[in-house]
Parts: structure tokens; sequence; C-alpha cells
């Protein structure tokens, strides 16, 4: 998780947990940030707790594209691959890390025909 993200406040919408929680990659940091926050604010405890609950009831989103999923696309090794897998990661990312691996590949392949890989 990135530390300039906002932490999650009670009442967060499930795309921003999804993205916390892949951003992490493990739940942990995510709740350890809720107990920070709300140490810090004053708030119902049984909203907090009600949140951490949602978080660890979730699963880790994992970004299902790897560098082979471009080779077989036709995207050559190198650092364009680099940038379009990025930028793929940060679209999914602002989806709510909910795009399959078959749609990320359609995405590449029409990033990478149209000459756009960012």
């Amino acid at each position: 998780m990135c530390s300039s993200d906002p932490p999650p406040r009670p009442g967060a919408e499930d795309v921003a947990l999804r993205r916390a929680l892949a951003e992490a990659g493990e739940a942990a940091p995510v709740l350890d940030r809720t107990w920070l926050v709300a140490a810090r604010e004053d708030g119902d405890p049984a909203a907090w707790a009600a949140l951490r609950a949602r978080i660890a009831a979730m699963e880790v989103p994992v970004f299902p594209l790897l560098g082979r999923d471009l080779l077989a696309e036709g995207v050559p090794a190198g650092p364009a691959m680099g940038r379009l897998l990025g930028a793929l990661r940060d679209s999914w990312l602002a989806g709510g890390c909910v795009a399959t691996r078959e749609e990320l590949r359609a995405e590449a392949r029409r990033r990478f025909v149209s000459g756009m890989p960012d």
C-alpha cells in the first residue's frame, strides 16, 4: 500500500478496499493502518471493527497479467513491454482490481496495435 494513499475508513467502497489490498499485497498492512487512523480519530468503534472485518474477509487481488501474456500477444520484450504492463496494472487498479486476465490481454492487444502502450 502506497503511503500516499488515504487509509481506508468506515464506509469505504469495496473498490477502494480491493485497491488497498492489491497495493499492499496482503491484508495486515491495510488492517494496521485502520488501527492507526482509528486511534487518532474520534469515531464509532463498531464501525472501525466492521471495516476491519470486511478487509479481513476480502481476498487480496493479484494482478493477473504477466510479461509472458504480452509476449503471446506479440509485444516484444523490452522497456515498451514494461511500460505497457505498468499502464495495464494502473488501469486494473483504477478499475477496482476486477478485470480478468482475458480482458487485460484484450486491452494489451488494443493498445499495442494502436501504438499506444501507455
